[in-house]
């Protein structure tokens, strides 16, 4: 169904000159993202579409998808006559060709550089296969270690910059909404004009303040785009995807978009796994929540990670600030690691307290040995070779969506979650196998609103996903307002290049068209254009200045200079005064 309509709203969007819009709903492992880079593809190869933008929540996502695309696009490449580029537009990349060896997407500590975005397909968690970089500074290839067929030219992953803007294009781009913002703004970047498809990938996340500013992203860049656009989002836990979409992408008529969900045949309601959610509540007169989880975490990583024919899962551990993510770490680290307390939970006369009896009723094994003990958050990076070595995760909200860390079978929550959405989403992401249980904990304080979680937790369950949007946020609006009037001025001048003598006549033009004339802040225009006229009616002819625009560093720090000389004479003045 996803196939049919999105090749359908594609042949309306050329056919009505209008953008249309789908959203597809559903739940955790369907195949979300395959039900839109499948019609992608097809449409990319049979000429119908230019590019495609594939819009992510993080840039740890991003690198998780690179993941998931490179196989497809080796398979396409390997069997048809007609091969796809995928690139990526990121924090931290490359501006020229001979930049990428050296950049930060490659770790050069090994014998050749190692990409470190992702790993080849053909690996495993336990035993991953690096891409390597080969190549000089003219031109590179990304090659599996293990397997010389597994490889991209420069032309197939475009990783310099300035190839992804000016010279190469990428079939598909990977980059993030910021991203998206910072290029659209650009008048000489051509990116968006190379669009027909935008796909923002676990579209629930841009809700309340984001869903504002997401919002009028995205009218700036229907605005800025010479063509009527595509847009695509995913989710797996959004409330009302039709109305959402129509908020977000800014469609007003109801029939220019779809909300897409499979159908009620492809839910398997007779499985036997089965997800068990546990609400544990500090007690107001003993250990505090932060002792009970560091000794829950220890009986859960012993007791249930290794079943018993020795497979051994994770347990990803959600905590919301990253100070409790290293505090945490560190409290962990000394309990299980440094001093092994879980030695003296083991053998115990009391079946009760034995932490070995306990994993055996369970039908698991005892884990014998400190835990794996592995930090995520944006600032620390995610290194997936770390996490496959992993047995215990601790993450803010960057696992939360999307990223492939292995067999997670326990979800922990460190106090209350934001909201159902949030806390549904991490839930997902254990037990994605079928045929396997999950179990997910929550851990509350004694304080109010952790007691209410508490004693309400069957009811918070049982309540109704919300994806608040409200796109009618006047300071939002005003802000990306002016952002579009920024790039229209910029544009402008771009256009017209040829009427301008040097790069300061534009600058000039710029400042008064869009200080003076668009934004209203003619004395501001004044200032940097016509500095001796601004002094002289602010100051009555006691600061003598240039009228040299200030449009170099040698002319800010002239003035700056003056000012401060006659900064320094006023103090004087004063000082008088004040003696006096």
């Amino acid at each position: 169904e996803c196939w049919q309509t999105v090749n359908r709203l594609d042949r309306e969007r050329v056919r009505d000159d209008h953008k249309k819009a789908a959203v597809i709903s559903a739940p955790t492992g369907f195949g979300k993202t395959e039900a839109f880079l499948g019609p992608i593809y097809k449409l990319l190869l049979d000429g119908r579409q230019e590019g495609a933008a594939i819009v992510y929540p993080s840039r740890a996502l991003l690198q998780d998808q690179l993941g998931r695309i490179l196989p497809h696009l080796h398979r396409i490449n390997a069997s048809h006559d007609e091969s796809l580029s995928v690139g990526l537009y990121m924090g931290g990349q490359p501006w020229k060709m001979e930049e990428v060896e050296t950049s930060k997407f490659f770790d050069r500590t090994q014998s050749r550089p190692r990409f470190k975005l992702t790993n080849c397909w053909c690996g495993s968690a336990e035993e991953p296969h690096a891409l390597e970089f080969h190549g000089s500074s003219q031109t590179y290839e990304i090659r599996c270690e293990e397997d010389e067929g597994h490889c991209f030219s420069d032309s197939e992953l475009i990783l310099p910059r300035s190839e992804v803007i000016f010279s190469n294009q990428p079939d598909i781009l990977l980059t993030t909404l910021e991203s998206l913002e910072s290029f659209a703004h650009k008048p000489h970047y051509p990116l968006i004009d190379g669009f027909d498809t935008i796909v923002l990938d676990e579209i629930h996340l841009n809700t309340q303040l984001r869903g504002a500013h997401a919002a009028k992203i995205i009218a700036n860049v229907n605005d800025i785009s010479d063509e009527p656009l595509l847009w695509l989002g995913s989710s797996a836990t959004i409330d009302n995807p039709a109305r959402f979409g129509r908020q977000i992408f800014g469609i007003e008529d109801e029939t220019n978009i779809e909300a897409l969900r499979p159908p009620e045949s492809d839910f398997d309601r007779n499985h036997a796994d089965t997800e068990h959610y546990y609400f544990l509540l500090a007690p107001e007169d003993g250990p505090g929540v932060s002792s009970m989880s560091i000794q829950q975490h220890m009986l859960l990583g012993h007791c249930l990670l290794e079943n018993d024919i020795g497979d051994r899962g994770k347990l990803l551990a959600f905590i919301d600030s990253i100070s409790q993510v290293n505090q945490k770490n560190v409290q962990l680290m000394n309990a299980d690691s440094d001093r092994q307390l879980w030695q003296y939970h083991a053998d115990q006369e009391d079946d009760i307290e034995d932490w070995r009896a306990l994993a055996s009723a369970m039908g698991h094994q005892f884990i014998e040995e400190p835990l794996e003990i592995m930090r995520v958050f944006a600032d620390e990076g995610f290194d997936s070779e770390i996490a496959a070595r992993s047995d215990l995760l601790l993450s803010t909200s960057f696992l939360e969506v999307g990223i492939d860390v292995g067999e997670i079978t326990i979800v922990t929550q460190y106090r209350t979650p934001w909201d159902l959405s949030s806390f549904l989403q991490r839930a997902g992401r254990a037990a994605r196998q079928p045929g396997t249980d999950s179990h997910i904990v929550v851990f509350l304080s004694n304080l109010t609103n952790d007691a209410n979680m508490f004693y309400r937790a069957e009811q918070f369950l049982d309540s109704s996903i919300r994806t608040p949007l409200n796109v009618d946020n006047p300071v939002v609006e005003w802000i990306h307002d002016r952002f579009n009037q920024y790039y229209r001025r910029s544009a402008d001048i771009n256009a017209n290049q040829g009427q301008y003598r040097s790069n300061n006549e534009e600058h000039k033009a710029f400042i008064q068209g869009y200080l003076a004339e668009d934004l209203g802040y003619g004395e501001a225009a004044d200032l940097l254009l016509r500095p001796r006229t601004f002094f002289d009616d602010y100051f009555e002819g006691d600061i003598e200045v240039s009228q040299e625009p200030l449009l170099s560093t040698a002319m800010v720090v002239e003035i700056r200079e003056v000012l401060e000389t006659y900064h320094d004479e006023i103090r004087d003045d004063f000082r008088d005064i004040e003696d006096y």
